[in-house]
Parts: C-alpha cells; sequence; structure tokens
C-alpha cells in the first residue's frame, strides 16, 4: 500500500540512477512506472525476448504494458520498477498465449459442431424419388383405404374420430390403417412389421 509521505523513488536501469523522483502516492507510481518503461526500454526488450524467445512478442508484450498502465488505477509503492515491469510483460504474454490457445480450440470446436442440416443434391434426388414411390402407393389404394390413412398420418386424427367420420368400428379403422402402411412399405421393399 502507498505511504501518505512523499518519498524518493530511485529508478534503475543497468545500475544506473536514471531518475529521482518523488512518489507522491499511488497516482506518482504508475508515472514512474510509465517512466521507468520509458527509460529502461531497450534493457526490458532484451531481457523479455530472450524469456518469449521472440522480439515480436516481446515488443507486443512491452506494449500491452505501456496500455495496461496508461489505464490502470490505483498502484501500491513499487520496490523494483524493472522487475516489476518484466513481470508484468512475462504476465501479460502468458495470459494472452492461453486466451488465444483458448480461442483456437474453440474456433476448432465451433467447426467440427456446426451441422449442414440442408440436404445435399443427393439426398434431393433420392427424396424426390421416394416421394414418388409414396405417390405412386397412395394411388394404388382403394380411395376409403387412402382416405383413412391420409387422415390419420397427415391430419393426426385419432382412429376414433376416424371411425366416426367414416361410419366404422375402430377395429376396422386399425386394420385399414395396417393394410395401407403394408402397401406402402411393399412399395419401398421394406420389411413388413
Amino acid at each position: 500500500m502507498a505511504s501518505s509521505k512523499s518519498q524518493d523513488v530511485v529508478l534503475k536501469s543497468n545500475s544506473r540512477a536514471t531518475a529521482a523522483l518523488p512518489a507522491t502516492g499511488e497516482i506518482g507510481t504508475v508515472k514512474l512506472l510509465l517512466g521507468a518503461l520509458e527509460d529502461g526500454y531497450e534493457p526490458l526488450l532484451r531481457s523479455l525476448t530472450v524469456r518469449l524467445q521472440s522480439m515480436d512478442a516481446a515488443k507486443e508484450a512491452l506494449h500491452d504494458v505501456y496500455v495496461k498502465l496508461s489505464c490502470a488505477g490505483p498502484l501500491g509503492i513499487v520496490q523494483r520498477p524493472s522487475a516489476y515491469l518484466l513481470k508484468m510483460a512475462v504476465n501479460l504474454a502468458k495470459n494472452k498465449e492461453i486466451r488465444e490457445a483458448w480461442y483456437r480450440q474453440l474456433g476448432e470446436v465451433e467447426e467440427n459442431s456446426i451441422a449442414d442440416d440442408a440436404p445435399n443434391p443427393e439426398q434431393i434426388v433420392g427424396a424426390h424419388g421416394e416421394i414418388a414411390v409414396a405417390l405412386k402407393a397412395l394411388d394404388m389404394l382403394t380411395s376409403q383405404r387412402r382416405a383413412i390413412f391420409l387422415a390419420r398420418w397427415r391430419d393426426g386424427m385419432p382412429h376414433i374420430q376416424i371411425a366416426n367420420e367414416f361410419g366404422l368400428h375402430k377395429r376396422t379403422v386399425q386394420k385399414e390403417l395396417s393394410r395401407a402402411e403394408q402397401a406402402i412399405r411393399d412399395a419401398f421393399q421394406l420389411p413388413a412389421r
């Protein structure tokens, strides 16, 4: 935590004093860290390049540090600004790497999990053929059997309602439906139930 007293903080870069500024609390710490980042940029870049094994990643991490500090709220007193900045840059680079890996993995999952429900051309042709077979099979049924079948499967009417509408017994409706279904199975060359 920051002391309410004014203190002198000496920022060191390559073991020489680069600035001696009074730290006037938490806002002063952010300014001091930004100053240390600007003054010690080259040594920080070299150290970070070795740790991250990439100069581009090191530059990006130092830029992220600058942005983060520029938007930072109050900070406590920092004893070793260059070590603080280096650790902050390493942590930001690691967090970015983890986040990018997570997004890559999420992208792969989304690519693999998106199902294309649209029929392909082969399925469309097959469906047209099946419809033609079904219509032909329906045409081969007697008019009453076809009407009972359509009342049940197209209109969703219960057996008892179909029986009342056609003046038949419920069992007769069941037999007519069974015969109609068998005729359609035969047309599609499906095994009997």
